[in-house]
């Protein structure tokens, strides 16, 4: 379980926040200190959007935040440049965000770094194509890398994406043996909506969750609007475990059809002949 706050807005916010998510009984602590944003009108661009020296101090705020309370810290990065910058404030995982899912020049960059990389599924590639994406960063033997389901674009209108559960389950059972995230918070931008859908991805394959929670979402700089109460938090980390305990009891009797199709293909001419003879 990851969770905190979209952006890190200043030390008593992400303190707070922190706070808060080690109560719920998450592990691990996000936040942004740089902020992609669409438009230039968007507004909140992150502490750490003006300059290096802005950046190393947001950093600084989100990496004392985990370690007051025990937690590592997960931190999107948007330039290959600032690789190093994170590497020295004690970040413990980079996150590539959806915007830069296909941002070469920092995938190959991230090929050298010693610290886990979240990489979230660009919300227009397909399965396969978003593999690729990821193998850029292994291709020179880096194998700690996280994929993550964040949702893709779609005719639905009332979520922010759709989260896709099924690639969730093909990531898992059949195209990758790495470990896979759910983030329905931007998989539904609906913050009612997270709790159910996280829910639904864990039973899919996920073995991490990344969630979006502030202290008071109703004045978060960015996202409120997804971003879960304190109290939606710690009921998700409960569910979340029962959830994760019932998909390891199911999983048993989950059966791959290669075991099965060799059988079947040794019988494929007397079946035809039983089942189809008029």
């Amino acid at each position: 379980m990851i969770a905190g706050p979209c952006s890190v807005e200043s030390e008593t916010q992400i303190l707070e926040a922190a706070r808060l998510v080690k109560e719920a009984g998450a592990q691990c602590l996000r936040g942004g200190v740089v902020k992609y944003r669409s438009s230039p009108y968007s507004g909140w661009e992150g502490l750490g959007s003006t300059d290096t020296e802005s950046l190393k101090r947001g950093l600084a705020l989100i990496v004392k935040a985990g370690r007051e309370f025990g937690m590592p810290t997960v931190v999107e990065i948007l330039d290959p440049g600032d690789v190093p910058v994170y590497e020295d404030a004690g970040v413990d995982c980079i996150q590539v965000g959806e915007p830069n899912s296909k941002n070469q020049a920092l995938l190959n960059r991230l090929r050298t770094t010693t610290l886990p990389v979240i990489h979230k599924r660009g919300n227009s590639l397909d399965t396969e194509a978003y593999l690729l994406w990821v193998e850029r960063m292994m291709t020179g033997g880096k194998e700690n890398v996280i994929l993550c389901e964040r949702g893709i674009a779609s005719a639905t209108r009332y979520t922010r994406n759709t989260l896709d559960v099924g690639s969730i389950a093909a990531f898992h059972y059949q195209l990758s043996g790495l470990p896979v995230a759910v983030d329905a918070s931007h998989g539904t931008g609906i913050r009612d909506l997270v709790h159910p859908a996280t829910l639904a991805g864990i039973m899919a394959g996920a073995s991490v969750v990344l969630v979006e929670a502030h202290p008071n979402p109703l004045i978060a700089k960015s996202d409120g609007f997804q971003g879960l109460f304190p109290e939606q938090l710690r009921a998700l980390v409960r569910a979340a475990r029962e959830t994760w305990e019932l998909r390891r009891r199911l999983d048993r009797e989950y059966q791959p059809s290669a075991v099965l199709e060799r059988g079947y293909m040794a019988r494929m001419q007397a079946d035809r002949e039983r089942l189809f003879r008029s």
